[in-house]
């Protein structure tokens, strides 16, 4: 079932606007988050890429999986100008594939991992693990990366549902907030909606120019 129509892919957003400049880490403070590998993860899995004003076609599955890391191959067309100008000034846009600045088509492949314990992501120019959420969490845990070139960046738990209040395919549900400062100078911060059994589910893109990007994301697999 193919759903969000009207709404941009996280994947996308994180992809082109977001991780392709986050600089490598030299150490890394929270990789792992345990657990067995969650059917979300498996080989032939497809992802609601939906689509917002500015990108077109977009597509996503689960390509291969080693060590319990899944590779998602993406790809879409950007028909925005705006759009198309941010993604060519970003440096190292072909580290996760193939941008053309002129038709604005793009293919990619990222790295995620998905357990039954919390999902780690491999979205930075190293591709080494980095947690995003951890499915015990507590608001205030911190997720935490030295970067290469010196400081620290830092996911947050910001909030913790106590009952079914995220809008999500008809329903309501619990969700665990984490939040992420901004990559690069066009974005501010991603605050992300995660769920326990549907995993990754919404995504904010705070621009620095006061917009904001949604981002929904469906797995046609659950979390068992």
């Amino acid at each position: 079932m193919k759903l969000f129509k009207s709404t941009l892919s996280l994947f996308t957003v994180v992809m082109i606007i977001a991780t392709t400049v986050f600089t490598s880490c030299k150490k890394d403070s929270d990789t792992d988050v345990g657990g067995s590998q969650s059917a979300i993860g498996e080989v032939g899995n497809e992802f609601t890429l939906s689509q917002i004003q500015g990108i077109d076609n977009v597509t996503a599955s689960v390509i291969s999986v080693k060590k319990d890391v899944s590779t998602i191959s993406i790809s879409g067309t950007l028909v925005e100008e705006a759009l198309k100008e941010l993604a060519a000034s970003i440096p190292n846009i072909d580290k996760f594939g193939s941008y053309d600045p002129v038709t604005g088509e793009f293919t990619g492949k990222i790295k995620m991992k998905f357990t039954k314990e919390g999902i780690v992501d491999y979205l930075n120019v190293a591709e080494r693990p980095f947690v995003l959420v951890k499915f015990d969490a507590k608001v205030g845990d911190t997720y935490t990366c030295e970067k290469a070139n010196g400081g620290t960046f830092t996911r947050t738990v910001t909030r913790l549902s106590t009952e079914d209040d995220f809008p999500y395919e008809g329903m309501w549900i619990k969700t665990i907030t984490v939040e992420e400062p901004g990559r690069n100078r066009a974005v501010k911060k991603i605050v992300y909606e995660i769920n326990h059994k549907f995993g990754l589910v919404h995504a904010n893109v705070f621009m620095q120019d006061g917009s904001v990007i949604p981002a929904y994301l469906h797995s046609d697999n659950l979390y068992e």
